[in-house]
């Protein structure tokens, strides 16, 4: 089985805890977590499997290791990848539907 990148960051640990969860819910899936605090920007190249975990911060902004690191996804080719993007956050978008 391939492995499984799993990219995010965390500003106050919330998304830290959710990318650890995901990893133990599928146990039996290869999955290297990854902040993308720590990496560079070739990191996502090595897998052909992608879950790129984000999250919101204040009223819809982009959490700032994901700002600074954004740069680097644009170089990343992902013709030949499986990604898998979602996020946490929107509270405020979802309590004005």
């Amino acid at each position: 089985m391939s492995k499984i990148g799993l990219f995010y960051a965390s500003s106050t640990g919330n998304t830290e805890l959710i990318a650890n969860k995901i990893k133990e819910t599928m146990s039996g899936a290869d999955i290297e977590l990854h902040n993308v605090a720590d990496y560079s920007e070739d990191a996502m190249d090595q897998y052909e499997f992608i879950i790129i975990r984000v999250s919101t911060w204040g009223e819809g902004d982009l959490q700032d290791d994901w700002e600074d690191y954004l740069p680097n996804i644009n170089k990343t080719d992902f013709s030949s990848k499986t990604v898998a993007l979602f996020g946490l956050g929107l509270s405020k978008l979802l309590r004005t539907l």
